[in-house]
C-alpha cells in the first residue's frame, strides 16, 4: 500500500469498488475494475476528482472519498513531464460539468455488452473512465469503459503503476 502522501495531481485510481452500480458496470465490462477517479492536491489537501452519474464531475476530500468508496484500488502515473498547477487545471476545466443519469449510463453499457457498438458520448456529459481518459489524452476516450483504460494504461510506455 502507497503513501497517499506520495501520490500526486493527475495519478489516476482504479477502483474495484461494490454496490449495484458497480456490479452491472462489471458484468458489461466482464471486469472488477468498474470505477476511475484522479487525485488532485488543493491547497496542500489530497483530494480526489470523478464523474459520478447524475452528479456530474465533482471533487471531494480523500478521506470522504475513501468513506464511499473504499481502498480497493490501483495507481497509475504518467511519466510525461507536465507540471502539477497545468495538470489540475486541465482536471478543473470540468468541474461542474453533468454526466450521464445513473440509468442512461448503465444504458450505454448494457447496449455495448449486447451489441458490441457505443453511443457516442457527449463531451459535455462524462461518465468516470470517459473524463479520466480524456484527461490523458486518448483518442478513444468517448468510449472507455474503466476496464479498457486499465489496460490502455497497463500497455502505456509513459505509465507507471504504482499501486
Amino acid at each position: 500500500n502507497c503513501n497517499v502522501m506520495n501520490l500526486k495531481t493527475g495519478d489516476l485510481l482504479h477502483c474495484r469498488n461494490k454496490g449495484m452500480q458497480s456490479l452491472i458496470v462489471g458484468l458489461c465490462t466482464k471486469s472488477d475494475i468498474t470505477h476511475t477517479a484522479i487525485f488532485i492536491w488543493i491547497w496542500y489537501k489530497l483530494h480526489v476528482i470523478e464523474a459520478e452519474p447524475g452528479k456530474g464531475i465533482n471533487i471531494k476530500t480523500y478521506g470522504n472519498w475513501v468513506k464511499i468508496n473504499g481502498e480497493n484500488y490501483e495507481v497509475t502515473r504518467s511519466l510525461e513531464n507536465i507540471s502539477e498547477v497545468d495538470l489540475a487545471e486541465k482536471l478543473m476545466s470540468k468541474s461542474g460539468i453533468t454526466s450521464y443519469p445513473l440509468i442512461k449510463m448503465l444504458g450505454i453499457y448494457i447496449f455495448h455488452f449486447i451489441f458490441g457498438k457505443w453511443i457516442k458520448v457527449d463531451e459535455n456529459k462524462m461518465w468516470c473512465s470517459a473524463f479520466a481518459g480524456w484527461f490523458r489524452g486518448y483518442d478513444d476516450w468517448q468510449t472507455m469503459t474503466p476496464v479498457d483504460l486499465y489496460n490502455k494504461e497497463k500497455s502505456n510506455k509513459n505509465i507507471k503503476f504504482i499501486k
